[in-house]
Formats: C-alpha cells, sequence, structure tokens
C-alpha cells in the first residue's frame, strides 16, 4: 500500500531571523497537501544567517514535530512521536490560527499607531503653521504701528521745527521793530560770549538725547538726578550729601555724558522755579545756589549751561533792556554807570508809549495781558532772580552783582520798563543788600538812595 504523504514547500529567499511569516497559501496536488511558506520557520544555529533558495520536502519516513497520521498503522490512530527539533519543525492548525490571529492584532496595532502618529504630525505642522501666520500678522501689526508712531513723532517734530520757524520769525520782526537796548556796557558781552560756547554743549547734549541706544541710560541718569534733587533740604549736611551723590554720577560718566548730567542738573532745579520748591518757599533757594555753585567748582562748563538756560527762562537775567528807540528820551542813553544817576531828571525823563509799541514789548518780555496775572509774573521773575543773585553771592561774584545792579538802575527812569523794574529791585534788595553793605559800604548806601528815589517818582 503506497503511503500518503504532505509537502511542505518552503520559500526562503527573504529570511529574516526568527521571524515566522504567514503562509501565504494551502493548496492540494493530487495526494499530496502542500504548504507554502517565504521563510524556513525553524533554523539550525549554524544556518542562521544562511538563505536557502531550494524547497525542501519532508520525508515520510523521518522523523518531524507534529501530530501525523501513520498509514502503515491499520487502525489509523495519531501518531504523536516528538522527533528531532535540529532541523524542522512545523505548527498545528490551532497554533497557526493563533499566530495569524496575534499578526493580525499585531499589524493592525501597527498601522493603527502609523495612521495616529501621522494625524498627530499633520496637526502639529498645520498648528505650526497658524502659529507663524499668526506671528507673521502680529509682526507686521507691530512694524505698521512702528511706522504710524515715526510718521507721528516725524509731523510733530515738522510742526515743532515749523513752529519754532515762525517764532524765529516773529524774534526778528520785533528785534526789527526794538531797535535799541540800554545800558551799554561790557556786561551784556559777556552773555553774548556765553550763547555762542552753548550752542556747542547744547548740540552735544541734543547728540545724546537723540541717540536710541542711549534711551535707557538716559532715564536711568534722570531718576537718579531727579532723586537727588527732591532730597535736597535746608540743612547744609543734607545739601552735601546731594552734592556727593551727583558729584559721584558725574565721575562715572563719559564727557558727552556729563554735559547731559549738567543739562538735567539745571532743568531740575529751574523746574523748583516754576510753582516748584523755590516759589513756594523762597528761603530754599539758598539750598540750591549752594549745590550749584558747588557744582560749577569742579565743572566749567556748568555756569555756561546754567546762565544760559536761566536766560531762557526770562531776558531780565541780562540786564539788557530793549525798547523803541522813538519813544525813549535821549538822557537815557547818558547814563552809565551809578555814579551818574543824580544828573538825570527822572520827572523830565518820562514819556508816553504808544499800545502798539507797549504791545511788542510785553511780547518780548512775556508780560502777561490780563492784569490778574502779573501777581504770578512777578513771582515767578521774583523766583528766577532770586537763584540767579544767591547763586552769584555763594561764588562771592560780587562784580556781576553790582554790574546788574547798575543796568537796573540806569534803566529805571523810563517808564517802558515800569512793569518789571520794581519787582527786579526789591528781590535785588532782598538777596544782596547784606553781602553788598559788607563789601561797598558807602557806595552801597547811595545806591539805596537812588532806588528810593526811583520808588518815590515811580510809585508801584
Amino acid at each position: 500500500m503506497k503511503n500518503i504523504g504532505v509537502t511542505f514547500n518552503f520559500d526562503e529567499s527573504i529570511l529574516l531571523d526568527d521571524k515566522i511569516q504567514i503562509p501565504l497559501n494551502f493548496y492540494k496536488t493530487n495526494h499530496n497537501f502542500t504548504i507554502q511558506f517565504k521563510q524556513q520557520l525553524y533554523t539550525n544555529t549554524d544556518n542562521k544567517n544562511k538563505k536557502n533558495k531550494d524547497i525542501r520536502n519532508l520525508d515520510t519516513r523521518t522523523g518531524y514535530l507534529d501530530k501525523f497520521v501513520n498509514l502503515d498503522n491499520k487502525f489509523g490512530n495519531l501518531d504523536t512521536n516528538v522527533v528531532n527539533l535540529d532541523n524542522f519543525g512545523y505548527l498545528d492548525i490551532k497554533e497557526l490560527e493563533e499566530l495569524i490571529n496575534d499578526n493580525y492584532i499585531s499589524t493592525k496595532n501597527l498601522y493603527n499607531s502609523f495612521i495616529n502618529n501621522t494625524i498627530n504630525e499633520h496637526e502639529k505642522l498645520q498648528q505650526h503653521i497658524k502659529n507663524q501666520q499668526l506671528e507673521q500678522q502680529l509682526l507686521e501689526q507691530q512694524k505698521l504701528q512702528n511706522e504710524q508712531l515715526e510718521k507721528q513723532k516725524l509731523q510733530q517734530q515738522q510742526l515743532k521745527q515749523h513752529q519754532q520757524l515762525l517764532e524765529q520769525q516773529q524774534e526778528q520782526q520785533l528785534e526789527k521793530d526794538v531797535i535799541d537796548f540800554i545800558p551799554k556796557n561790557m556786561t551784556i558781552k559777556i552773555f553774548d560770549e556765553m550763547k555762542a560756547k552753548f550752542k556747542k554743549l547744547e548740540e552735544i547734549y541734543n547728540e545724546i538725547k537723540s541717540n536710541t541706544e542711549l534711551k535707557s541710560l538716559r532715564i536711568e541718569l534722570s531718576k537718579k538726578i531727579k532723586i537727588c534733587l527732591n532730597s535736597i533740604a535746608n540743612t547744609q549736611k543734607q545739601v552735601n550729601l546731594t552734592f556727593n551723590n551727583l558729584s559721584r554720577i558725574l565721575n562715572e560718566s563719559s564727557e558727552n555724558l556729563k554735559i547731559f548730567i549738567l543739562f538735567k542738573i539745571v532743568e531740575g532745579v529751574l523746574n523748583c522755579c516754576e510753582q516748584g520748591q523755590i516759589y513756594i518757599n523762597p528761603k530754599s533757594v539758598w539750598s540750591f545756589s549752594r549745590l550749584l555753585a558747588s557744582i560749577d567748582h569742579i565743572n566749567t562748563n556748568f555756569n555756561i549751561i546754567f546762565i544760559t538756560l536761566l536766560t531762557f527762562k526770562t531776558i531780565l537775567i541780562i540786564p539788557k533792556f530793549y525798547y523803541i528807540q522813538s519813544n525813549t528820551v535821549d538822557t537815557v542813553n547818558k547814563v552809565d554807570t551809578v555814579n551818574k544817576v543824580d544828573q538825570v531828571d527822572p520827572v523830565n525823563s518820562v514819556n508816553t508809549v504808544n499800545s502798539v509799541d507797549n504791545e511788542r514789548l510785553n511780547r518780548l518780555y512775556e508780560y502777561p495781558e490780563d492784569i490778574n496775572e502779573e501777581i504770578i509774573y512777578n513771582k515767578r521773575l521774583s523766583s528766577y532772580i532770586r537763584l540767579y543773585l544767591s547763586y552769584l553771592c555763594i561764588k562771592n561774584d560780587f562784580n556781576t552783582i553790582w554790574s546788574y545792579y547798575a543796568n537796573v538802575i540806569n534803566s529805571s527812569w523810563n517808564n517802558i520798563f515800569i512793569q518789571f523794574i520794581p519787582c527786579l529791585l526789591i528781590t535785588i534788595l532782598n538777596i544782596t543788600s547784606y553781602f553788598m553793605y559788607h563789601i561797598y559800604k558807602l557806595q552801597f548806601i547811595k545806591v539805596i538812595i537812588t532806588i528810593l528815589i526811583i520808588f518815590l517818582y515811580f510809585p508801584t
């Protein structure tokens, strides 16, 4: 009786180590059941890394691992002998089904994982693109806002320049009308020389002020200076402490930054005259004067900056009094010093000023049109004059103070200046009379008498 065997065909063209492939097909030819695999299921250790393209047929007479039918047995019982495992082995149907099911589940999970990862990556990519678009929109909006701000700044600068040009034209026109001033002496030229030097310092200040890279440093320095000036008091100890702090800031700065700091110190002190500490409490002017004089002692540029900025606040710091020539008598120009005051007849010097010329002079001296604002004007003017004269007293610059006395008094005999001369004279006496008397003695007494005559014939 001929034995009927089962033939297994293995395709070993692609060999993956220790991995089992699912059979591609099951087919039956004649009396043989054939199963074709892509690779060998179980290989010997020595041949593990070798590929075998031959199809090997299992001989029915040799042992193999699995249940098989022994056709020689007439009862057809199953023979469950376990044979040598070194060469080949194959799985039974149940294990094969389990293997197929496991591979199906693993493959499904793997593909699901691939799909989920791909979807996640796609969503991340879309979110990244959206974020980039939003960032681009924000950048464009910010750029547009910056351009608008720059445009506004440019327009403001142009408007400011236009206004300054108009003011300069008005001043030039006014200078044509106000063709002369009194008195004419060397003290006026000193201020003119200061303005020429001041322009160079102002250029350095404006350059630092417009430098965007120094913005944070400028803000920090301005805060430090403001804190120092706000902490000043009437005690010499506090003045010295404030001076030491400002001196340290100056020493730690470059030459150009020192110019910026000096400007900020002067601007901070001058703001106290605009309804600030000096405006409210006139006695506090001495603390500021001692501080300013100390700074002038360590920096030669300070005096030029301080005096020039002070003249920008009020031109009466300079004893240079403009007038309309047609409205001034000739006798005024003949008075050059205090010693010649008694040669002038005050009554004959009074003349009438027409309203047009008076209005021009008021604009030049920034005198208020409303009579109710005269008190504020005089108080503000007094604050600046007090600061200037007390600064000169601390510096012992009494020659300049005497020149200021002489120029004011020699200009007092014309009623064109009657609006501010009384305020100047009262402030001068209040600040300097003690020092001037101890220095000039009898000469200063003559000045006092002259001032009394002025107030007698020109009552306030």
